[in-house]
């Protein structure tokens, strides 16, 4: 299977688990955040149609924190 092609530690971290290379390994406490692609649309059109929104700057998240132990399990998993 080929994986969309992005930029991050996510992709690489993709990548090595499905060639055998990454080790599950503790991790220090740390956090990410993340957000679909359809939100990150979707917000967009919003911010394009209120004239309020011209010039400013937006964090768009999920609301959830993710640590890097947990995405790794779930890429196991996967």
């Amino acid at each position: 299977d080929a994986l969309p092609i992005c930029k991050g530690n996510l992709d690489l971290m993709i990548r090595a688990v499905n060639k055998g290379l990454f080790p599950s390994i503790i991790f220090p406490p740390n956090v990410r955040s993340m957000i679909h692609v359809h939100d990150v649309a979707q917000a967009c059109m919003l911010a394009a149609a209120r004239e309020q929104a011209c010039g400013r700057t937006y964090v768009l998240t999920d609301g959830r924190e993710y640590s890097t132990g947990e995405i790794l399990i779930w890429i196991h998993e996967a």
